[in-house]
């Protein structure tokens, strides 16, 4: 999928925008949050603040808050024009515009609604808006690329937002995790944890005790789950070859969501499509979904603003 992404502040693919055409698909829960802020222009700007709020959910994307116009400072925003958007594909129906940015310029596509009858208007009746949800119109959504802070209910939301349907569970793996490349055995456990997501597969994470450390070389790469944290990751390297980012960990994983996330801290999960995994023995092969969710992970790594200055990365 095809979106204007700025190229400083990469974007998981399912952040971007939902195409019109599968909103018929998606749930859309009334009153939630309860309570949401957005700044922009480097903090210095509320550019939206609202207790009417209604959440788009779907499982191909990430979840995202629709504010009433009324609730939102539209003086501030630019609309984009039409052939600023054209080149992109997915983005019929859809009504973007620029959020104010620190150096007194604009964050391109920061915000989007799927209302093209105008600020307010219901839409959908003469084919120009959206009539599959007409919950959605009158509302827009912030992108998180396009504000310095969110927050919800009182919480800095970082990432994106949290589906409230989510469940993780962290339980012991209970069998023998060997993981290596070409023979070389990296990873070597009977210790291992399993953190299973509603709808994503299940991940392995390991003991750094049961890991060839002196193989891994840190990466300058840094992400956030909005619901676990930061992570930090690593390359595997041998010889002369290396697995970028191969490893990651979270440091100091937030346990506010799931407290079973403090079973993580301390340990290592590693991407199963780039290692030669058995369990008792036994081959451990990715599906397709899992192979395919591997590379879009490595290829869009969901970062943002905050971790990345800490990272030093620009």
């Amino acid at each position: 999928m095809l979106f204007p992404t700025p190229t400083t502040y990469p974007i998981s693919s399912r952040a971007v925008p939902m195409p019109a055409a599968r909103l018929a698909e998606a749930q859309v829960m009334a009153n939630h949050p309860g309570h949401v802020v957005a700044e922009a222009g480097g903090g210095a700007l509320v550019v939206a603040e609202s207790r009417r709020c209604v959440l788009l959910l779907h499982r191909d994307y990430f979840a995202h808050i629709f504010v009433p116009f009324a609730d939102v400072r539209m003086d501030l925003l630019q609309e984009a024009r039409p052939d600023e958007v054209a080149p992109y594909a997915d983005c019929a129906g859809i009504r973007f515009w620029h959020v104010p940015a620190a150096d007194g310029g604009h964050v391109p596509f920061g915000a989007w609604s799927y209302d093209f009858g105008g600020v307010g208007s219901s839409g959908g009746g003469d084919g120009t808006g959206v009539p599959a949800r007409p919950e959605l119109a009158g509302r827009l959504t912030f992108a998180f690329h396009g504000l310095d802070r969110y927050v919800i209910d009182g919480r800095h939301e970082r990432a994106h937002v949290r589906d409230p349907r989510t469940v993780f569970t962290v339980t012991p793996l209970g069998r023998h995790l060997v993981a290596g490349v070409g023979g070389q055995v990296v990873v070597d456990s009977r210790a291992a944890l399993r953190l299973t997501e509603s709808d994503y597969q299940d991940r392995y994470y390991v003991p750094e005790a049961d890991i060839a450390m002196d193989l891994l070389v840190p990466s300058d790469r840094v992400t956030v789950c909005a619901y676990k944290g930061e992570a930090r990751y690593h390359h595997l390297k041998i010889g002369d070859r290396v697995w970028e980012n191969a490893f990651w960990d979270y440091p100091q994983p937030w346990t506010d969501y799931a407290d079973c996330f403090a079973r993580i801290r301390g340990h290592h999960g590693f991407f199963t499509t780039m290692l030669e995994t058995t369990l008792d023995g036994r081959p451990d092969v990715p599906d397709q979904q899992a192979a395919a969710t591997d590379r879009r992970m490595r290829a869009n790594p969901n970062a943002d603003r905050l971790a990345r200055a800490r990272a030093g990365v620009t």
